[in-house]
């Protein structure tokens, strides 16, 4: 005679299995951010540097990834996410279109400065600012400020580009001398404010606004 199992007994053992694979992918792709954040970025990373900084067998990451490059897309969709949330998070209120765009460019250079490893993987490999759905959010946060004016801009796209650019630039920096520090993180976002159209004046009181409210002096 078969004994079945009280069906909220099954949801838990799904859920637990569930669970354990979401934190074996986490650590994978942990592992894959330590592996292509040095020199050479993800060109010069291997499967075995992947499960080596991960402590698991290469069964474990096939079981998640059919390739290094598919952990790589996996991370960079991961960090983007990350990103989205939590400014969605620590600013969930915010109308003004250019405190917005302050808010994030110093939630993302101050990203760089405190985290070697993650400016290391994105100054190296630029996958971070050139993902899609982060290029998305430029595009509706750019596109809000324009509607709203703003912004005053030409094309979105090149818009986007230009943001991308300042951003990329910011973080290389940051890594290569992670002492610029406050100053630079809130230069470079008055620079970022003035490329998008925002008047010299307008851009330093609003880029300082957003140093306040995160926390940093201006």
């Amino acid at each position: 005679m078969v004994t079945k199992l009280p069906p909220d007994s099954t949801d838990f053992r799904v859920r637990v299995a569930a669970e354990k694979r979401q934190r074996m992918r986490q650590r994978l792709l942990a592992a894959t951010l330590d592996a292509c954040s040095g020199p050479g970025g993800p060109a010069a990373a291997v499967i075995d540097d992947i499960v080596g900084a991960a402590g698991v067998s290469r069964g474990a990451f096939y079981r998640h990834f059919a390739s290094l490059d598919e952990a790589v897309t996996a991370l960079v969709d991961s960090l983007v996410e990350e990103i989205v949330a939590a400014a969605q998070t620590t600013f969930p209120d915010i109308a003004d279109a250019a405190l917005g765009c302050a808010l994030g460019t110093q939630l993302l250079l101050r990203r760089a400065a405190d985290d070697r490893e993650w400016a290391g993987f994105v100054a190296r490999t630029g996958l971070l600012l050139d993902a899609a759905p982060l290029r998305a959010v430029l595009e509706r946060t750019i596109g809000h400020g324009a509607s709203h004016g703003a912004f005053a801009i030409g094309p979105i796209e090149l818009a986007v580009d230009a943001v991308a650019g300042i951003l990329l630039a910011g973080i290389r920096r940051l890594h290569g001398n992670p002492a610029a520090g406050a100053a630079y993180i809130l230069d470079l976002s008055v620079i970022l404010l003035q490329a998008l159209g925002v008047p010299p004046d307008t851009a330093r009181r609003t880029a300082e606004t957003a140093a306040q409210r995160i926390g940093d002096p201006a």
